[in-house]
């Protein structure tokens, strides 16, 4: 197989069995998208590099106001909450160049959020694999 097969293979769904949503091809969709360009990751130890060197990135964090509260890196991410970003974009860096990692709790609105930025003309754009579920530091409670 391919790594585009298991994205359009028609798996069955059975409540009592297994997941909605398969690991497998769920897997596939992101690693598509990674080899394709659509997406480019980064790895919780790459951000935490780049933010220790004061590298002048953009921490984007797409969570909800409340996901925040409870959790948050304590990294100096900014929070826009994905159903608000479109309306504020103008809150970012005008440079187009600038580094935005986006991310959320397990990076599918960070990925929504790096697409959209990217499609508005980003050119510097990543999405945290593993998001904050993954951050190898103690986080802020």
């Amino acid at each position: 197989m391919t790594v585009a097969d298991p994205t359009v293979a028609d798996l069955p769904y059975a409540p009592p069995f297994w997941q909605a949503i398969d690991n497998v091809a769920a897997t596939a969709h992101v690693l598509e998208s990674q080899l394709t360009g659509r997406m480019k990751g980064v790895s919780c130890n790459q951000v935490r590099d780049r933010r220790d060197s004061r590298a002048g990135i953009l921490l984007l964090d797409t969570r909800g106001p409340d996901e925040f509260e409870l959790m948050r890196l304590g990294a100096g991410e900014v929070l826009i909450p994905l159903g608000t970003l479109r309306r504020r974009l103008h809150e970012l860096p005008a440079d187009k160049d600038t580094e935005i990692i986006c991310f959320c709790r397990i990076s599918l609105r960070g990925w929504e959020a790096a697409s959209l930025l990217q499609a508005r003309g980003w050119r510097n754009v990543s999405v945290m694999e593993g998001a904050i579920m993954a951050w190898p530091l103690a986080r802020e409670q």
